[in-house]
């Protein structure tokens, strides 16, 4: 250990209980969005086929990490977290289902257009302060809604766990029922973790290394993600998708699809933030603007 290292862990061990107990926890939680925004981009990009799967995770990441620091800047619940949703990828990967774009850089565009398109949706609900109105949606519907997105979810990760390629559906041939232990191995880590390590490490530690294992053993498993796209090749992924507009379905074919998608969209991330900004207050018992929020 050097001495910068040896410094900053005394400091860490001499730092307030407060101080240790949030630290933990915003490694913690890390982790814990990393993941998910590896999985929901994914899912997202699931339809553009195997080859857009590795740009997609490096997308929802990076639009994690920024996400993260705006909200964390200038939301008025603390500590909201911004990140990738499951709506959103589910969202995403209907679009993309839907409208079948001819490359990767078209599906880049779409997803594009649709965070934009959801994001304006929402500044201008927030700034007309018709957010309010949400408030006044019956608890058991909110709820509904909620349960139905981890239903879908399920829908859409079932797939994966079977070992099948990304965007390919359950009545496609090749399951692979090692794939399925890996995926139930990592669950039951999530589940039953050891103490003083982040649970979502231990469960990706432990699945990694059984899908390692048994395709040494010559295990039948699914296919893996690949190499993870530089920051240079995600900036030409982005880059690539302004050159596309000339491959985009003529508006009077796009918008019926892609206005309700962005509105749904809009929607359900409200609905989400709300009962996340909802139970930070209750925890913290402070004040905050949902307007702000939102």
């Amino acid at each position: 250990m050097s001495a910068g290292e040896a410094s900053g862990h005394d400091r860490l061990r001499a730092a307030p209980p407060g101080l240790k107990a949030d630290a933990v926890a915003g490694f913690s939680t890390g982790m814990v969005v990393a993941l998910q925004a590896l999985a929901h981009g994914m899912v997202a990009f699931g339809p553009l086929g195997p080859d857009a799967v590795a740009i997609g995770m490096a997308a929802a990441l990076a639009g994690s990490v920024v996400a993260g620091l705006v909200v964390g800047a200038l939301a008025s619940s603390v500590p909201l977290i911004g990140t990738t949703s499951v709506a959103t990828a589910l969202a995403t990967a209907a679009l993309l289902d839907a409208v079948a774009p001819p490359d990767i850089a078209t599906g880049v565009l779409l997803a594009m257009l649709l965070a934009l398109g959801s994001g304006l949706l929402i500044m201008g609900l927030a700034s007309t302060g018709l957010v309010r109105a949400a408030g006044l949606i019956p608890t058991p519907v909110v709820f509904g809604l909620a349960n139905s997105i981890v239903v879908l979810a399920f829908i859409g990760h079932a797939p994966l766990a079977l070992g099948l390629a990304p965007g390919a559906s359950l009545g496609a041939g090749g399951l692979h029922l090692g794939s399925l232990a890996v995926a139930a191995v990592a669950f039951g880590v999530m589940q039953r973790p050891l103490p003083f390590v982040p649970p979502p490490f231990q469960a990706l530690a432990a699945g990694t290394a059984l899908h390692h294992g048994l395709a040494a053993a010559g295990v039948g498993l699914g296919p893996v993600v690949g190499n993870v796209p530089s920051l240079g090749e995600l900036g030409a992924a982005v880059s690539g998708a302004a050159l596309a507009v000339p491959s985009l379905p003529p508006a009077a074919q796009l918008l019926p699809v892609l206005v309700p998608a962005a509105l749904s969209l809009a929607v359900l991330a409200m609905l989400e933030t709300m009962m996340a900004a909802a139970a930070v207050r209750q925890q913290t018992g402070r004040r905050a603007s949902e307007r702000r929020d939102m």
